[in-house]
């Protein structure tokens, strides 16, 4: 979960760096989970990050308290997320 406190300044960055480690051991499989916020604008902005980063592969998934109803305007916004939970509060 990469939006505890700011998703772009510290989140993303602190997981590109935990890929880089992990990268080094042999992982191969990356990602984060957003959680709050603007998430289609998160989600982009995060992936054109890790894209830059060296990271194509790694996943990003969304989470909060979406519905069928609104994961679908949703998921045309943020078509780079790998995958969404639905949530029912």
């Amino acid at each position: 979960m990469v939006d505890t406190y700011d998703v772009l300044t510290s989140g993303v960055p602190n997981a590109i760096k935990v890929f880089e480690e992990l990268r080094t051991k042999g992982h191969k499989k990356f990602g984060i989970r957003i959680d709050s916020g603007d998430i289609a604008k998160l989600s982009r902005k995060a992936r054109k990050m890790m894209d830059d980063a060296g990271f194509p592969e790694a996943t990003i998934t969304a989470s909060n308290a979406l519905t069928k109803m609104s994961s679908t305007p949703f998921s045309k916004k943020a078509r780079r997320l790998t995958a969404s939970a639905l949530v029912n509060n």
